[in-house]
């Protein structure tokens, strides 16, 4: 199917500082260096390890809720 329809490429939007409020005056927290990767959405589970090596993350985080 991949070979007759591409795969849905959803406009991504991240927002900053949402939970920010929380953690404000926290100093282990404030001594975190942490960066955030956003990936495609559907991605297969091989792409999704493949970019996962490339970035060279720590932690991945799935969502299944599809930009709802």
């Amino acid at each position: 199917m991949k070979k007759v329809f591409a795969w849905h490429r959803a406009e991504v939007k991240t927002l900053a500082g949402v939970d920010g409020a929380a953690y404000y005056g926290n100093e282990d927290f404030a001594a975190i260096q942490h960066d955030v990767d956003v990936e495609p959405l559907f991605q297969t589970p091989a792409e999704a390890v493949q970019d996962t090596v490339d970035t060279d993350v720590h932690v991945v985080g799935v969502s299944s809720q599809a930009a709802e």
